[in-house]
């Protein structure tokens, strides 16, 4: 949603959806798919607050490359936009090399009430809460999807707060779809640098989110809720 109201806005030069990022990523050039490379990681890290330094050189080699092909595929397509982005959740856990390639980036963080998603999404989770958490802990399936993905989205606003402390904005889709969306687009925009031009236009972009049971949590999940302002 967020990808589509900045591409709508016309202002982008250039903007990747997800599939054009995974393939501009080249995660297959490294010999490893998008999993095994965020596995990998987060068997060394054990956290996306980390520090370049804490991935071994193998992998950190691997990473650089990927990030090396990004910028090729650009410029050999003949495109050189002034303002250019890219949309792919799965760059959170390369935020410390993405700064690294890019240091004046700015990183736009789309919060979701976990208790809200969808067991679709939760394909995976058990491999990362394995190795995040180094700890076998008997749970089901949405406890443990939830508690790594309340884990890693702490992870990334700690590490964006002291790396990127004026390149970093947080935002609620909840914000992108409720009454006072007109507000938040706006914010969007202003963040990003775009002209806050025909927001009534991209704020009819927006989806209706499925209604759920925001029962009460406990533990890291219940932080997060708090700390991301859902509780």
């Amino acid at each position: 949603m967020v990808a589509q109201i900045l591409k709508k806005s016309n202002q982008f030069g250039l903007l990747f959806s997800s599939a054009d990022t995974l393939d501009s990523f080249s995660y297959r050039s490294c010999g490893l798919n998008n999993g095994d490379l965020m596995i990998s990681l987060l068997s060394q890290t054990h956290s996306l607050d980390y520090k370049i330094d804490q991935v071994e050189p193998a992998l950190k080699q691997k990473i650089d490359f990927c990030c090396e092909r990004l910028i090729e595929n650009i410029i050999s397509e003949g495109r050189a936009p002034s303002l250019w982005g890219w949309k792919e959740p799965l760059m959170m856990f390369w935020l410390p090399f993405m700064r690294a390639h890019f240091p004046d980036m700015k990183f736009i963080h789309i919060i979701r009430d976990v208790r809200s998603i969808r067991k679709k999404h939760f394909q995976g989770s058990e491999k990362l809460y394995l190795e995040y958490f180094a700890d076998p802990v008997e749970c089901g399936q949405r406890e443990r999807f939830e508690k790594i993905w309340s884990s890693l989205n702490l992870d990334i606003l700690a590490w964006s707060k002291k790396n990127l402390p004026r390149k970093y904005y947080m935002q609620k889709i909840e914000d992108l779809t409720g009454e006072n969306r007109k507000e938040a687009i706006e914010d969007l925009l202003c963040f990003t640098g775009l002209k806050r031009e025909n927001v009534d236009k991209l704020a009819g972009l927006a989806k209706t989110l499925r209604p759920f049971e925001a029962t009460p949590r406990s533990g890291i999940v219940a932080k997060a809720l708090e700390v991301f302002g859902y509780i």
